[in-house]
């Protein structure tokens, strides 16, 4: 959950700053469609990965304490 809040407040912010002129211009293509559906679900990817990697450290070293 904490992955997928990052990740889109993060690729709002990002498409609002990469393609938000070309939405407001109405200069609206193929092009700036795809990038603003991408950026946020790259952002998404880039967030879920850090907090899953996390996740699996936290759960190797209380494994290896435990032993």
């Amino acid at each position: 959950m904490r992955a997928a809040k990052l990740g889109l407040v993060v690729g709002v912010l990002q498409t609002l700053l990469n393609q938000g002129d070309r939405w407001v211009h109405h200069e609206v293509d193929a092009a700036v469609v795809t990038k603003t559906i991408l950026c946020p679900l790259l952002s998404f990817a880039v967030a879920f990965i850090s907090v899953a990697t996390t996740q699996v450290e936290n759960l190797r070293r209380s494994s290896d304490s435990l032993s």
